[in-house]
């Protein structure tokens, strides 16, 4: 039966007369990673195409962190590819996923979840590869995602869900030097995907609190203002380095920017288009940007490996028993 472990989802239906539908394997959304300038044009590409997931560029811009699936196991492990020699690494290797990486800002450790303890805890690792996995922050009967690592240091901000309920997602924050836990944004909306502005003062994230997913952003630590950033549906919020803009992904798949001022207090542009962009569909992050704000590293979607047949199982209660 395909399981996507690393968010706890299995791919099956139960009939109330005893029948068993399930689908062995699934469909696969092959994507490459490609260079693109501010206005759309394709700059080059990195390596071949895969089942590439949240591609994340270090702070000095040299390495990329990413997930790739293996297409015929469905593990997911991260790789780090290096900008200059041209050459992918794989950096973890413990079962059963290990997936949405996230660096320190000095790019010498690299966050990430695994789920090899059941449910997405997060741990840490030297960027170099050397060493063992550490765990970073472990919560019972919660799924943890990190999103970001503020560039002091000092705190990581994650998406968190009940493994019961899974009512949604809220967003938490770990204090590293502390290692201490606290809830950012616990609502009835689902709450998502945070990255910090470069001073460390704001957080844009994604909710679903007007009904559909839009970008906002609210001081850090929060102090109940809050500012929307997209208007007609977005998520994906990334600050440029310089602090200037906010870029998110529209609801009709556009990379959106958005001029910001943040000091003294925070004002928003109106929202522009910049190209139109055919991100891999699915969860996690779909692009990053280079450190000069100038290029965005787009996982493009090529193509789609077909779903297996699905399969359907009479009495299957009784082979339990």
């Amino acid at each position: 039966m395909q399981y996507f472990a690393n968010l706890a989802l299995a791919v099956f239906s139960a009939s109330d007369n005893g029948v068993l539908a399930y689908e062995a394997g699934g469909a696969r959304s092959i994507s490459q990673l490609v260079w693109l300038d501010r206005s759309g044009k394709q700059l080059e590409a990195l390596g071949p195409p895969g089942d590439y997931l949240e591609p994340r560029i270090s702070g000095d811009g040299r390495r990329v962190a990413m997930d790739i699936r293996d297409l015929r196991t469905g593990k997911a492990d991260i790789w780090i590819y290096d900008l200059t020699r041209r050459v992918s690494t794989r950096f973890t290797s413990e079962p059963p996923d290990n997936v949405f990486p996230v660096w320190s800002p000095d790019g010498s450790r690299v966050v990430f979840a695994s789920n090899r303890k059941g449910s997405d805890d997060l741990y840490q690792k030297v960027s170099s590869g050397t060493g063992n996995d550490e765990e970073f922050l472990v919560q019972e009967r919660r799924l943890l995602v990190p999103t970001d690592w503020s560039s002091d240091g000092r705190f990581v901000v994650y998406n968190v869900s009940d493994v019961k309920t899974k009512r949604g997602w809220d967003l938490g924050i770990y204090s590293v030097a502390d290692k201490k836990s606290s809830a950012f944004l616990s609502t009835p909306s689902s709450e998502a995907n945070g990255r910090f502005s470069p001073d460390v003062r704001w957080l844009a994230y994604t909710s679903d609190d007007s009904g559909r997913n839009e970008v906002y952003v609210q001081p850090f630590p929060a102090t109940g203002g809050k500012w929307q950033i997209s208007t007609a549906g977005g998520g994906q919020p990334v600050w440029n380095r310089n602090g200037k803009e906010i870029f998110y992904v529209s609801a009709d798949n556009k990379l959106m920017v958005v001029d910001v001022k943040a000091d003294p207090g925070f004002e928003a542009g109106t929202p522009r288009a910049l190209f139109d962009v055919r991100l891999k569909s699915g969860t996690g992050w779909k692009y990053d940007i280079s450190p000069d704000g100038q290029r965005f590293l787009a996982n493009i979607a090529v193509e789609e490996v077909k779903a297996n047949l699905i399969t359907l199982v009479l009495n299957w209660a009784a082979e339990i028993k």
